[in-house]
């Protein structure tokens, strides 16, 4: 399927740098709806850290702190929407695989609203 593109966010190996899926109001809601169920208690709602990164019980081998999604210095600002895609779908770091739970469709949604949250932050 389009949407699939080949279930790491790649097109001849390459990440992909344009999100398949339409960017509708309603696929922003659906990806923020998405994002707060899936991604914010570690995240946080705006990116910046959740609950879990709160409590998080550094330092332990082998664990890293959920990313602030919003922080430049992670480089996710300028990440191609495929990378983000297979960062949820394969997981990365201690981030597991999320393809299980959330749908190809609802992981490009998250996708667009990462992306506009970040534009939001970005200065």
């Amino acid at each position: 399927a389009m949407l699939e593109i080949d279930g790491q966010g790649k097109r001849g190996g390459e990440f992909v740098g344009t999100n398949p899926l339409p960017k509708t109001k309603a696929v922003l809601d659906r990806g923020r709806e998405r994002f707060n169920i899936a991604c914010a208690v570690c995240h946080g709602r705006t990116g910046k850290g959740g609950l879990v990164a709160k409590r998080w019980p550094l330092p332990v081998p082998s664990l890293v702190e959920p990313t602030e999604l919003r922080e430049p210095a992670t480089k996710i600002l300028d990440a191609p929407p495929g990378d983000l895609f297979d960062v949820i779908s394969n997981g990365r770091s201690t981030m597991p695989s999320y393809s299980h739970q959330i749908s190809v469709e609802d992981r490009w949604a998250i996708v667009h609203y990462l992306k506009a949250l970040q534009l939001h932050f970005k200065k």
